[in-house]
Order: structure tokens, then C-alpha cells, then sequence
């Protein structure tokens, strides 16, 4: 996906809205996106929400889903999102 299409559906799915310190870098093709945070110290890890999960703390216990602590090196190995 690239910057662009990252942005325009970040801003099409409302995620500024609902996940503001968020950013929507793809999805699970099963109604879940995969999110990273748009800045602070980490912005390499990777969560699976429920696109419909509204204003939940993505990060939090229980909420969304670690993926991956490693980005670049996820994407390098294929982005497996384990489903």
C-alpha cells in the first residue's frame, strides 16, 4: 500500500476520529485493520483491531491484537498476519 492509499483510507475509515494517535496501514481481508501509531517512540509495532471497535484504546489489555514489535521486518517476511 503506498503512502497515499494509506492516508486516503486512513481518512475514509475515520480513523483520525475514533484513533487519533493511530494510523490504519492495511487490513486482515476478515473486517479487522491493522494499525500503527502516527508518532512517539514507538511507531514500529503493529495492532489488529476490529475496524468497527469504535473509540477503544487500541494498546490496551484485551482490545487490539499485537502483531508485530518489528515493521520493516514483518514486511520483509511477508506481513503474515496470521490469519
Amino acid at each position: 500500500m503506498t503512502p497515499d492509499l494509506v492516508l486516503l483510507r486512513s481518512l475514509n475509515d475515520e480513523v483520525g476520529e475514533y484513533h487519533s494517535d493511530w494510523m490504519l496501514i492495511g487490513d486482515d481481508s476478515g473486517g479487522s485493520g491493522l494499525f500503527m501509531r502516527r508518532g512517539g517512540g514507538d511507531r514500529a509495532s503493529v495492532y489488529r483491531l476490529d475496524l468497527g471497535a469504535g473509540d477503544s484504546a487500541i494498546d490496551s489489555p484485551g482490545v487490539g491484537e499485537w502483531v508485530t514489535d518489528d515493521l520493516l521486518g514483518w514486511l520483509a517476511a511477508g506481513a503474515d498476519t496470521g490469519r
